[in-house]
């Protein structure tokens, strides 16, 4: 594996690697033992041995080990971790709390024996290179009593393969649902928190409280958010503060445009989207959808005009069932709608499409065809339509981007090195039809469009 490193945003933190939940279930000791916690599909396993601890979290059959003890007691730990059923070819990383031998000394037999990823500090880059330990580093009682020992620990210089600076997520690393958060410590060491979501944050998180945290930091933005979430915002600002109370951090802060999500919230985010896809397929339940029942809200991108044909229909269903589901319709803009489709942030999309898309699900609802309209009384309305009058009569169309035929007609007259004259780009069919009617613009709309008007 090749060394990556975080990318920095600001000064290089300062960082002594804690395990969440060992401090919470006070894991740890200085006799050889063993111990084993298990919380929902999260195992925790601590080995002690010597005066080191190592502890392996374990989900879903991935793992991560956090510390290696020391070097002197690496084959030791292999033999432990077998005996307790793990399989240390398949620890997904060992990461370092820091540079000490305690720590990081056997670090070096699992990435030679087993290929095993190395993720620590930057600021422990130099320590763990020498093998040696600093003075600088021990900050608790039994560290500083060991201080004089502990100086002359040697172990096998050993490579980050990854080195941290900033928040990062563990997910996509080794499979384990974790992140790393750097500690504000004072000295010359990393400092790291490993951060799971933990039986106290459950106990004091509710669903309205994570779908707030996923709104905010897809919109960044609190208006937004209340209107993506069908609520008020200080409903948004209430549930925010839970947020901030129950995970002790600011989460998101206010900035010129909006609201940005800090290494903490970034950390949390893969987190808080599997718990709630998982939610969902438990609401679900297999069953069939029933919209008698539902509570969903459904995001829907159309034009003004694919609104005006289905959202009356839609509402008189919706009501006579008595219906309790939500629709958001939203404009179709220049982002693509099959990556917001495949992400969740749309379930779905009423567009006019040349070709059908292959990468999501379609059905075609009707087809048209494409007509030149100007106003009635227009100076060149009962002229014949050329090549060189379509190209000179200035045209409303909607903006670039979000209409494909437009750029195709754009596209299609700069291959015959001809141009035509674009004059507004609106978001609306209702602005191109009110637009026409009040001036000598052309425009090129499909002829449902133009009979409707």
């Amino acid at each position: 594996m090749n060394p990556t490193r975080t990318t920095p945003t600001g000064p290089s933190p300062v960082l002594a690697l804690v395990l969440l939940l060992l401090a919470l279930f006070g894991l740890g000791g200085c006799a050889n033992r063993y111990d084993r916690v298990t919380l929902g599909a999260l195992e925790v396993h601590t080995f002690t041995r010597d005066h080191a601890n190592v502890h392996v979290v374990v989900e879903d059959g991935r793992s991560i080990a956090v510390d290696s003890g020391l070097a002197r007691n690496a084959p030791a730990l292999d033999a432990d971790m077998r005996a307790a059923g793990l399989d240390p070819a398949k620890l997904g990383a060992i990461v370092l709390t820091h540079g000490h031998a305690d720590h990081a000394g056997g670090a070096r037999y699992f990435q030679e024996r087993y290929r095993t990823p190395v993720v620590a500090g930057e600021g422990d880059r130099a320590m763990l290179a020498r093998g040696t330990n600093d003075p600088l580093c021990p900050t608790g009682a039994l560290a500083r009593s060991r201080m004089r020992e502990d100086l002359g620990e040697t172990f096998p210089p050993v490579r980050a393969d990854v080195s941290v600076e900033r928040a990062m997520s563990l997910h996509g690393l080794t499979g384990v649902h974790a992140s790393i958060v750097p500690l504000p410590v004072r000295g010359v060491h990393s400092n790291l928190q490993i951060d799971t979501m933990s039986q106290r944050d459950i106990r004091s998180l509710d669903i309205g409280m994570l779908r707030t945290f996923d709104a905010l930091l897809r919109e960044r933005n609190v208006s937004r958010a209340a209107g993506r979430l069908f609520l008020s915002q200080p409903a948004v600002s209430a549930s925010l503060s839970r947020l901030r109370e129950v995970f002790d951090d600011p989460l998101f802060t206010r900035a010129a445009h909006g609201m940005v999500p800090t290494e903490r919230a970034l950390a949390l985010a893969p987190q808080v989207e599997k718990v709630l896809a998982e939610l969902a397929l438990l609401l679900e339940g297999g069953q069939p959808f029933d919209p008698a029942r539902s509570h969903r809200i459904f995001r829907i991108a159309g034009s003004d005009h694919a609104s005006r044909m289905l959202l009356p229909e839609l509402s008189r269903t919706l009501i006579a069932l008595g219906s309790a589901i939500r629709i958001v319709w939203v404009p179709p803009g220049a982002w693509s709608l099959a990556d917001h489709l495949h992400r969740g942030e749309l379930d779905l999309a009423v567009v006019a499409r040349i070709q059908v898309p292959t990468d999501i699900e379609t059905q075609v609802l009707y087809q048209d065809e494409y007509v030149y309209v100007v106003r009635k009384g227009h100076p060149q309305a009962h002229e014949p339509v050329t090549l060189d009058s379509f190209c000179a009569v200035p045209q409303i169309f909607l903006g670039y981007g979000i209409s494909t035929f437009d750029d195709l007609i754009d596209e299609t007259l700069a291959r015959a090195g001809r141009r035509r004259l674009a004059q507004m780009a609106v978001t609306s069919f209702g602005q191109i039809v009110h637009q026409l009617l009040h001036s000598d613009h052309a425009a090129v709309l499909g002829a449902r469009v133009t009979r409707e008007y």
